[in-house]
């Protein structure tokens, strides 16, 4: 027997702006828990991504981050940051050119330009 991914799951203290954020990150829909401590966003095709109302966030870099794939690194950047993101310093090492960001709970992910490879 084996395990298998079931969902992604980022604490938030403020589960209203995550929603609203990874929400329009992934245009995904919204189920909301009964008692409002929960959400589980579907994102079409995608690994589902949880978000959980916590009192406080661990300080320090997040051990698991999402790595979000782009054609257009410099339009998805700019999408990110009007949706509330922060970019914080972008990289192009390794073959590989991406942009580091934090949520607008301080969560760190990146943007990472990918081209489709044959």
């Amino acid at each position: 027997m084996s395990a298998s991914l079931g969902h992604l799951t980022i604490d938030t203290t403020d589960l209203d702006r995550a929603i609203g954020f990874w929400s329009e990150v992934f245009t995904a829909e919204v189920w909301r828990a009964p008692d409002g401590a929960i959400a589980v966003l579907s994102c079409d095709g995608m690994l589902d991504l949880t978000l959980q109302r916590v009192d406080a966030l661990p300080s320090g870099k997040n051990p698991v981050h999402l790595d979000l794939f782009t054609a257009d690194l410099d339009a998805e950047v700019a999408r990110l940051t009007a949706l509330g993101a922060r970019l914080q310093e972008t990289h192009d090492a390794h073959g590989t050119t991406w942009a580091t960001m934090t949520d607008p709970d301080g969560l760190v992910f990146d943007v990472v330009l990918h081209a489709e490879r044959n």
